[in-house]
């Protein structure tokens, strides 16, 4: 039993948080409750850090989530935990990149206009050559020409990147930050979204993952692209719709 902070009304309140083997932390408002947790924080892109007296801090891009222990023992007890957690998470995703970036495969892409999935062929190009951008290409068939592209920009000196994102465990999406909209797709495992999530963001860095940091560790602050990302908001559809929803350009 911890007690969280509100993020609007600056309380604390009692929560029975959950703390599972694939790196969600899930609070509910009491033990009974084993489904439809109140909330859930995704533990693979967090940081956690100490704070006053029983209280710490676990951090997501933007968010911040500050816990309060009934004293300093459980605290720390708490906080090894979660830290454990996400060096297990990090891990393992490294030792995916080992076996190779993922450049290839089966995804389901959510529609702009209709919201709906539709299973398309996902193909990551790269070139030989020096290039600040790289392409997403999707298809309807595995063999077929393709019918979009998303464009992943790579971070460069000056010049932040796209932004990958794990949603949950089977959806992730990624910022094309030139057209201004937001793709999200879904894959038929996490092992599969993981896999994606990682070849992506490898490649637009052009480095692996950070190493888990420690408790002792400042809390990295939001970068400007994430705070970009945050601010967008949908625009009104002032267009008509196309034969083919997919080659559909993103709205200005």
């Amino acid at each position: 039993m911890l007690s969280k902070r509100g993020n609007l009304i600056k309380t604390f309140k009692a929560r029975f948080f959950r703390l599972k083997k694939s790196g969600t932390f899930s609070y509910f408002k009491d033990s009974s409750q084993t489904s439809n947790p109140i909330g859930s924080i995704e533990l693979d892109n967090a940081a956690v850090s100490d704070e006053k007296e029983t209280e710490f801090k676990v951090t997501v891009g933007n968010r911040k989530y500050v816990l309060k222990a009934k004293d300093k023992g459980e605290k720390g007890v708490w906080i090894r935990r979660i830290e454990k957690c996400i060096h297990v998470i990090r891990a393992a995703k490294i030792q995916q990149l080992a076996k190779g970036p993922k450049t290839e495969g089966w995804l389901e892409k959510r529609g702009q206009i209709h919201t709906s999935f539709r299973r398309r062929y996902f193909r990551l190009i790269t070139s030989k050559k020096p290039s600040t951008s790289l392409f997403l290409s999707y298809s309807k068939t595995k063999t077929s020409n393709p019918v979009g592209y998303i464009e992943l920009r790579k971070v460069m000196k000056g010049r932040e990147g796209s932004v990958v994102k794990k949603l949950n465990n089977l959806k992730f999406s990624v910022v094309d930050m030139d057209k201004k909209r937001i793709f999200v797709m879904r894959a038929k495992s996490e092992e599969d979204t993981i896999s994606w999530v990682n070849s992506i963001e490898f490649h637009i860095t052009g480095s692996p993952l950070a190493a888990p940091s420690s408790s002792n560790t400042n809390t990295p602050k939001p970068t400007t692209n994430e705070q970009k990302v945050k601010k967008m908001k949908p625009v009104p559809l002032q267009r008509r719709i196309s034969k083919h929803e997919d080659d559909e350009p993103a709205v200005d």
